[in-house]
């Protein structure tokens, strides 16, 4: 009996291992390689595909047989927007032609080939790109803002451009970026009408004979003290026709609407240029 018993146990324990064996045998044979390297790279550096229902490392489980990966890329690139500022797109890039409807009086850049535009943003600012280009590109066109009466000045000192250009309302800052990258930085001031004397304390007029561009008049309030601050620009106006402008201006006494005020001109504020000439006012009650 207990020969019995014992022969039993033997056979039993003979096909508990065999089955151990097939088993083995059966998930290192899948891939065709040791079961240690399932999911990691060879020497070579080429990657290991997995078997339906396994884990690759840094993907999830796929029931279908291959890691999500590439749907779940192809799923975010779809999510992307299409579109950006200034017209472009993700797959197109951004627009590459001179966006001569939002800067007309702007000659365009002949060089290189423009690589995007962005703008205007909410300060009425344009960012131009040109791309393959170079230092001696950026001198013709230059000059040739020059020959056709813009105002060109090389910036001196720790400035985030090498070159200001100004016309009218334009002005242009020119920036030549890893000599290979023009980048304008375009801003076109807004013109605008002289406020009126009926509803401000502005007790002198505009500069005859030149445009006034972004003429702008605000209340503000300082400890309880209310002022206003008034402040415009003169294009073609040069810093001797400016200085002659201020020179009654610079701090006088006026009454406006039964109550006396004083108008103070801001010297430090204010700044004249060949082309441009900005002013800065403070207009305040008092005695």
């Amino acid at each position: 009996m207990k020969k019995l018993s014992a022969l039993i146990l033997a056979l039993v324990l003979a096909f508990s291992l065999a089955a151990c064996a097939v088993s083995v045998k059966q998930n290192d044979g899948a891939t065709g390689q040791p079961a240690a390297a399932t999911g990691k790279n060879t020497a070579a550096g080429t990657s290991t595909s997995s078997p339906a229902g396994t884990t690759q490392p840094g993907f999830p489980a796929d029931n279908s047989g291959s890691p999500q990966s590439g749907d779940a890329l192809s799923g975010a690139l779809d999510a992307l927007p299409s579109d950006l500022p200034g017209g472009g797109n993700i797959t197109g890039g951004l627009n590459d032609k001179w966006p001569a409807d939002i800067v007309p009086d702007l000659p365009a850049y002949p060089y290189g080939k423009i690589t995007g535009f962005t703008g205007p943003d909410s300060d009425g600012e344009i960012i131009i790109k040109a791309g393959e280009t170079s230092q001696a590109d950026l001198d013709k066109y230059l000059q040739s803002l020059k020959d056709a009466g813009w105002t060109v000045t090389k910036s001196v000192g720790e400035y985030d451009y090498d070159y200001t250009a100004e016309k009218g309302a334009y002005t242009v800052y020119l920036d030549l970026q890893i000599d290979t990258l023009v980048q304008f930085n375009v801003i076109i001031a807004k013109t605008g009408a002289w406020p009126s004397a009926d509803e401000y304390p502005v007790p002198f007029g505009p500069p005859e004979g030149y445009t006034i561009v972004n003429a702008d008049i605000s209340l503000n309030d300082v400890d309880g003290q209310e002022y206003y601050e008034f402040s415009f620009g003169d294009v073609g106006m040069n810093a001797a026709a400016a200085e002659k402008y201020v020179s009654d201006k610079t701090e006088f006494g006026f009454d406006w609407k039964g109550k006396h005020w004083n108008c103070m001109f801001e010297v430090d504020i204010s700044s004249f240029s060949e082309n441009k000439s900005e002013f800065v006012f403070t207009i305040y009650q008092g005695e």
